[in-house]
């Protein structure tokens, strides 16, 4: 039964029902949400509860003081989406990864952050209540930040930290072959010119650079997702430019400040396979260098999601829980994203 099917048969149950059914947990959180709406749509202004879907929303996931009903009933009560994730392993890397088997220079850095601004984004969910939804993760229904996201976010920081950089055009270009063996070629990189918004990147350096002639490459880095433990709803109030009145509130969700995630990623220079350990480890604390900026880049200063220029997206400086495992590594434990711009220099340098 595909999900138009199951709302359809399920707005055919009385709103009381409905109600008896969600306070049982018989029907979960996001569930119950979906049919209101589904009622909503069906009846219309015949409905004897009009916009009950809607109000019964926003009820739910805005969170007046603690957390919401949302956040507590389908993310962080015990059952829900943080237990049942953890239990299948998707909450991060597995603590038997076999580092020993892998091609030495293979890297993992896992930690815990808390959001010092909100977070936005935009699900791809064709049936909602409001009209912008975080983006959730299909099953477990938790906001989520996907690992595709969290490497278009870092490439975005890495070229700005690149392009800021006081050093001369030659350094500059050598630094941007860099980013392409650590995060695969730019979109937009090719012979014909695109108009697509996301190849935009790979035109700008084309202009600024020249063509790459690298050709097609597959970085080193994989992202894992991360998921929050949070939700809530803001309002956005467009103001007439003349009368500075305001016009029609924008309701959206968000991930408010405090709530936390794990964010992980996994660096495999599978290109250095035969090379010496000195080369190797060189191209390893380099790559790491720019890594380490990029990170440390995306989460205290840019930000990452969306409306990053009003400071959205960004992390609080402490973090916890880090795991940094590399062969040739012999750093401090981390506690401060402050310390991912010194990573590199924790690389043994291989005689």
């Amino acid at each position: 039964m595909s999900s138009s099917d199951y709302y359809s048969a399920m707005s055919e149950v009385d709103i009381p029902g409905l109600r008896a059914a969600a306070k049982s947990r018989s029907l979960d959180l996001y569930s119950y949400l979906m049919v209101l709406h589904a009622n909503d749509c069906r009846e219309g202004a015949k409905s004897a509860y009009p916009d009950v879907g809607l109000s019964t929303h926003k009820v739910s996931v805005h969170q007046k003081s603690g957390t919401s009903r949302y956040s507590r009933n389908m993310i962080t009560d015990a059952g829900a989406a943080v237990t049942a994730m953890k239990q299948l392993g998707l909450t991060g890397a597995s603590a038997a990864l076999p580092f020993d088997l892998l091609l030495r220079g293979a890297v993992l850095l896992e930690f815990d952050f808390t959001l010092e601004k909100q977070y936005l984004s935009r699900d791809d969910t064709p049936f909602y209540p409001i009209d912008n939804p975080v983006r959730k993760e299909f099953v477990f229904k938790t906001p989520m930040v996907s690992g595709s996201s969290w490497k278009g976010n870092l490439r975005s920081a890495a070229v700005e930290n690149m392009l800021t950089r006081n050093t001369s055009p030659d350094q500059k270009r050598q630094e941007r072959y860099s980013l392409i063996d650590v995060f695969g070629d730019e979109k937009g990189n090719g012979d014909e010119p695109s108009t697509h918004p996301d190849r935009a990147l790979g035109q700008f350096l084309n202009d600024y650079f020249g063509f790459c002639p690298l050709g097609r490459r597959r970085g080193r880095l994989r992202c894992l997702p991360s998921y929050f433990d949070r939700i809530d709803l803001d309002v956005l109030n467009p103001r007439d430019r003349e009368t500075r009145a305001g016009t029609q509130p924008i309701v959206f969700e968000v991930v408010p400040p405090g709530a936390t995630a794990r964010f992980g990623l996994f660096y495999f220079p599978f290109d250095l396979l035969g090379h010496s350990d000195s080369k190797r480890t060189a191209a390893v604390r380099e790559d790491w260098r720019l890594i380490g900026e990029a990170v440390h880049q995306m989460l205290r200063v840019s930000g990452f999601g969306a409306k990053k220029s009003s400071g959205c997206g960004k992390a609080r400086s402490a973090i916890a829980n880090a795991r940094f495992e590399a062969e040739d590594w012999a750093g401090s434990a981390l506690t401060d994203l402050n310390q991912l711009i010194h990573l590199a220099e924790g690389f043994k340098v291989s005689s």
